[in-house]
């Protein structure tokens, strides 16, 4: 499987056999770091593009997010 995500201001990119030649703790870490962009991928989202044109939206009084 390939996994991509937005990581530190860039695409962080990697694939199961890339994990499978690193260490056992750096695949705890990338299987912990994707659980987490699973379950929130707000939180990982890079600070440009259309995903964050509600910040900066000064024309609208009431604005909601919803999943």
């Amino acid at each position: 499987m390939q996994y991509k995500m937005p990581f530190r201001g860039k695409w962080l990119t990697w694939t199961d056999k890339q994990l499978a030649d690193k260490p056992q703790h750096y695949r705890d870490q990338m299987a912990n770091l994707w659980s987490v962009y699973e379950s929130n991928p707000l939180a990982f989202s890079l600070g440009h593009g259309d995903q964050t044109a509600f910040v900066n939206d000064w024309d609208s009084d009431f604005s909601v997010m919803c999943a």
